[in-house]
């Protein structure tokens, strides 16, 4: 069987503890794990069994979110605030699973919600106007009524149209973590759930550093928080850290445990297959590792129908549909993944998704500003720099190969063109679009033509 770090084997000593190789600051953390440490410890040398006589509980503690919506009896407003409270409610529900949803008159209804640890109130606002008209949204505690979040935008109060614009998706998905944070951090007690969700956030905030330190550290708190609250989502986020490191480093190596990116998706997929982030690394799995296409793209459709604020479900199709030669449906579907992630850490990651679809869709100017947007927000980060090489040679333009060859080299010293038609080598979309035809011509014609005419 498996073993990762945190558990210890039969014949470890007295003095292995468990978790002792995760450093988190958290008063809280250290308490649950000095419970857990008490409750797993053999017994002492000298006879007495200090453990504890119960184990210690993880109890899911209920809590709500409240929508309220003022929309003065607009029906396009009501509509649209309808379509912001659904989308609100599947994204929050799936990362936070101890919470319910409710529709409330007033903000002084969320009051009287009598056994729940925490309520929050989500105040939805949309006034019609003309051209455009206003969707604000407040999010407040449902005890105190103090607002932590407010953001407002304008729209086009079309209910089909405003209702897939990317302002309105930004709304909701801002919104929603806004929420989801406010639930975390909770206004009292943390249980073992609330402990897991803060290391599985902070785990995806290591992530897209892409330092390879913190990779390892993403993946051990992964795997604690998956100890402490078992589900989908930190499970499926380990293979997705092999998947990161594979593409920016070509090996998983430093990683704490050598279980590969695919064992460890379908364990995910096979213990959680309605879990929405099992189902998108799945996705990206299945087609980045040769598995089955189109059992890939089922994947990535349920989990964008379960979550469709998810940019990285988004992205796995549009990968998907650029390979199979859907490329307009992939680049409009890397859009939409690039506009949820639009003001976050992870901003640059879906950047290059969007260089891939616009490189299948044959627009190389606009996958070049994809892949430049992509390097500038991560300059480290080295799949958009193999793009942007593929492309300057595709283009003539001797200048910008060099430079651009020059920057992939700091990041990877030992890159050749020769690699970008190796299957092994970490470019599976640019393989199946015609911008590989050009690279394949320019290796034929010679790279040291292209830099001496220039």
């Amino acid at each position: 069987m498996f073993q990762t770090s945190f558990e210890q084997p039969a014949s470890a000593g007295l003095d292995a503890e468990l978790f002792e190789d995760l450093d988190v600051s958290d008063p809280r953390f250290e308490d649950w794990i000095r419970g857990r440490r008490l409750a797993s410890a053999n017994p002492c040398r000298d006879g007495i069994d200090r453990s504890p006589s119960k184990a210690i509980p993880l109890l899911e503690r209920r809590k709500t979110v409240a929508f309220i919506a003022d929309c003065e009896g607009s029906g396009p407003a009501r509509q649209l605030a309808s379509r912001f409270f659904a989308l609100a409610s599947k994204a929050i529900g799936t990362q936070v699973r101890s919470v319910s949803f409710c529709e409330a008159g007033n903000a002084t209804e969320c009051e009287t919600f009598d056994g729940a640890a925490q309520v929050i109130a989500m105040r939805s606002v949309v006034r019609d106007g003309a051209p455009r008209g206003s969707l604000s949204v407040t999010i407040s505690d449902g005890s105190t009524g103090c607002v932590f979040w407010a953001e407002s935008t304008q729209l086009v109060l079309d209910a089909d149209e405003s209702a897939t614009s990317s302002e309105f998706y930004s709304m909701v998905l801002h919104a929603t973590d806004a929420a989801v944070d406010m639930l975390v951090r909770g206004n009292g007690p943390a249980d073992g759930h609330d402990l897991a969700l803060r290391l599985f956030s902070s785990a995806r905030l290591l992530t897209m550093t892409l330092d390879k330190e913190n990779l390892a550290l993403a993946d051990r708190q992964c795997a604690a928080a998956f100890e402490m609250s078992p589900h989908g989502g930190p499970l499926a986020w380990r293979a997705l850290i092999r998947q990161i490191s594979h593409f920016q480093y070509m090996t998983c190596d430093f990683l704490p445990s050598h279980e590969p990116a695919g064992a460890i998706a379908a364990r995910a997929l096979e213990a959680f297959p309605g879990d929405p982030l099992a189902q998108c690394v799945g996705a990206h799995t299945e087609y980045l590792f040769g598995g089955n296409t189109c059992q890939a793209m089922r994947l990535a459709k349920r989990s964008i129908q379960a979550n469709p604020l998810n940019a990285l479900a988004w992205a796995a199709l549009a990968n998907l549909q650029t390979a199979t030669s859907d490329y307009r449906s992939g680049y409009d579907s890397a859009r939409r993944a690039v506009d949820l992630s639009a003001g976050t850490r992870a901003t640059y990651f879906f950047e290059f998704y969007g260089c891939i679809a616009a490189a299948g869709l044959g627009n190389y100017q606009l996958a070049m500003r994809h892949a430049r947007a992509a390097a500038q927000l991560s300059p480290s980060f080295a799949p958009p720099r193999r793009y942007m090489v593929a492309l300057m040679a595709s283009a003539n333009d001797g200048l910008g190969f060099r430079g651009a060859l020059r920057e992939l080299r700091r990041i990877e010293p030992s890159f050749e063109m020769k690699l970008l038609l190796d299957g092994s080598y970490p470019v599976n979309t640019m393989r199946r679009i015609a911008l590989i035809d050009n690279v394949e011509g320019r290796l034929r014609r010679g790279m040291a033509a292209l830099l001496e005419h220039h």
